[in-house]
């Protein structure tokens, strides 16, 4: 997989001719309004048939994002049906030569929230295990072939902070100690905090070269991982490229591996260059 994520604040761009030709073959689309409620699924159909105009004859995955659940909102009684609701929406409102270029759905939520039972994952009564399994439903969901693809991805942020090890265990045990996921994506997230976030590039390395989320040392966060997801890398982007080259550096060995670009800018075309680069 060689994805380019598409937040909202980026849609108008899903028009843009430089990305006709881009490498990349999965387009990742998700909102990041903060309350669930206000999530618009119109405009991200709009994106998604805005990118598959402009890439007319290109190999073109769409993965649909679920609405934003995040620090402010995972403590609310939100629901599955919510997030498919509005995955739901999006793709109805998709001609039938576009639902066939959906291939999953993309879970948007950065993190694991509150205290975790690490022993009961699924069965917990705490806030984390709370919404594990609601993106457990969603998987349910997903894999019930709802929409035309029944791949579902996750892209948590990797350790930072005061609590980056507890960070990485939750991320651990969602991904290697239950079947939820595909795909889990980590982001190293240096381009935003780089003094929390020492030894993540190297931590997301481990993970990927062992396919099992590990500590920053090296250490699996799970001894016997029994779910297949497939850990893969984001490669995080800005036109001013701060740090990029140690993202490249570091994930040379790794373009075979499952890798998603995150960008921001005024213009596609820096990203859409150094996603070429990378291929």
């Amino acid at each position: 997989m060689k994805a380019m994520l598409f937040q909202s604040t980026l849609y108008h761009h899903a028009s843009d001719n430089s990305l006709t030709d881009c490498l990349a073959t999965d387009y990742v689309f998700t909102p990041l309004e903060k309350p669930i409620a206000d999530a618009n699924a119109e405009k991200m159909t709009e994106a998604i048939k805005a990118l598959l105009s402009v890439r007319s004859g290109k190999t073109t995955n769409i993965w649909i994002g679920t609405p934003n659940v995040n620090s402010t909102n995972a403590w609310s009684d939100y629901t599955a049906a919510q997030l498919t609701q509005f995955i739901q929406d999006v793709y109805d409102e998709l001609d039938e030569f576009e639902r066939n270029k959906v291939v999953g759905v993309y879970m948007t939520q950065e993190s694991i929230y509150g205290d975790m039972d690490y022993n009961n994952i699924l069965g917990g009564t705490k806030p984390a295990n709370n919404q594990i399994r609601i993106m457990k439903q969603v998987r349910d969901y997903v894999k019930a072939g709802h929409v035309h693809g029944t791949q579902f991805m996750w892209c948590p942020y990797y350790g930072y902070g005061d609590n980056a090890a507890t960070i990485i265990k939750k991320i651990g045990h969602v991904a290697d100690k239950v079947q939820i996921f595909d795909y889990v994506i980590l982001q190293p997230h240096v381009i935003f905090d780089a003094s929390t976030t020492k030894g993540n590039l190297n931590g997301v390395k481990y993970s990927v070269d062992r396919n099992k989320v590990c500590y920053r040392d090296n250490v699996n966060v799970i001894a016997s991982k029994v779910s297949a997801t497939q850990i893969g890398y984001e490669m995080e982007f800005l036109e001013d490229n701060r740090v990029f080259d140690n993202y490249e550096s570091t994930f040379a060995p790794y373009k075979n591996k499952p890798w998603m670009f995150y960008w921001q800018g005024d213009d596609p075309n820096p990203a859409v260059k150094a996603i070429a680069n990378w291929c």
